[in-house]
């Protein structure tokens, strides 16, 4: 399997000794809660709604909750905003440490689809070139663990480099900028940084360690609800079968789609200096396109990110030729709240996301 089809990873699941054989007492279950990533068979079975159908029966919903990266998602976990999701090696590793009340159900080796990447035009040739350079990547997650093995392996230390801890949507702006010399990811967006950000790849994962991908739980979820936790990992096998069987389907949904259509780094005009991030990206809601945004603190209060979101608007109307937008803020975010106001966004109700309380603000 070539390095992008990442989907591989989840073959082949199997449960872990960690649930007990013996079926407990059941509590009522009205809602499963994923959570997942914008990669791997979560996707897929998202996708081809492969659990509702498997719930239907039994009348329990399947929530998705989407996070950037895998911290996030096992902390919401260990608090009970999560049942059961997918991350890879070294979150959870972080996760026990801080004794989360989570417990792993299943696992795989991860082959392909994560390393790091540099500018096509980088002077960068070699892992000892990342002497004295700015690595880009997520704290604690698993790219954390692939640059820390990455430097042993070029018998460099951890201060040798300039850690940048970014998420993948802020890594991504900060990588086609120059503001990181490199960047640590995992597929989607290690292909899409190769693919549409002109980078280049440095190393993969799998040539200076052994990864691996898990699922897991919320311990009580997990205790409470054994056969439902089974039949989740049962139905993410039927869906890693499927995308195995259907490899330039799965690369062209994931890889070669649009999980952002645009996203824009904000700076300066006259001088440098990198202030934040604005995108425009697919939406659950039919037929919108949601607005998302992101401004350094120091930068709050100038007008920027309403300029910036007001761009991008026009942008996704003169160019793109869409009409209706959608904004997802948290509740106690009046900045974020003031922005959606001057570009023209109204208030529509509120929804969950990410486990937390999010108002909506709409714009037909």
């Amino acid at each position: 399997m070539k390095r992008r089809e990442f989907l591989k990873m989840s073959l082949g699941v199997t449960a872990a000794a960690s649930l007990s054989p013996v079926a407990r007492a059941q509590a009522q279950l009205k809602e499963i809660r994923i959570g997942y990533q914008k990669s791997g068979v979560l996707v897929i079975a998202r996708q081809q709604a492969v659990l509702e159908k498997r719930f239907a029966e039994k009348q329990i919903g399947i929530r998705w909750i989407e996070f950037t990266s895998g911290p996030p998602l096992l902390e919401a976990m260990s608090t009970g905003s999560v049942d059961l999701g997918a991350v890879g090696d070294t979150p959870p590793i972080f996760a026990q440490a801080a004794n989360a009340n989570i417990v792993y159900v299943a696992g795989s080796r991860i082959t392909n689809g994560q390393g790091i990447l540099v500018p096509a035009n980088s002077g960068i040739r070699s892992i000892t070139d990342l002497k004295g350079k700015r690595v880009g990547f997520t704290k604690g997650s698993s790219a954390h663990n692939v640059v820390i093995a990455t430097l042993e392996k070029a018998g460099l230390t951890y201060e040798d480099i300039t850690p940048v801890y970014l998420t993948p949507p802020d890594a991504g702006p900060a990588f086609a900028n120059g503001s990181i010399d490199a960047w640590a990811v995992w597929d989607p967006y290690f292909a899409i940084g190769e693919k549409r950000q002109n980078g280049r790849i440095l190393v993969n994962a799998y040539e200076v360690a052994k990864t691996n991908s898990f699922y897991l739980a919320n311990r009580d979820f997990a205790n409470t609800h054994v056969r439902e936790t089974r039949e989740v990992i049962d139905g993410l096998a039927e869906a890693a079968r499927w995308a195995e069987a259907h490899r330039a389907e799965v690369h062209a949904n994931i890889v070669d789609g649009r999980p952002s259509h645009h996203r824009w780094a904000i700076e300066w005009r006259d001088r440098p200096g990198f202030l934040g991030q604005c995108g425009l990206g697919l939406c659950h809601l039919p037929a919108c396109n949601a607005l998302t945004w992101r401004l350094a603190r120091a930068h709050w209060g100038r007008g920027v990110a309403s300029e910036a979101v007001g761009a991008m608007l026009q942008h996704a109307r003169e160019d793109l030729g869409l009409s209706a937008f959608v904004a997802f803020i948290h509740a106690d975010n009046a900045a974020s709240r003031r922005v959606a106001d001057k570009v023209g966004l109204k208030p529509a109700g509120e929804t969950v996301l990410h486990g937390y309380r999010q108002l909506v603000y709409r714009l037909d």
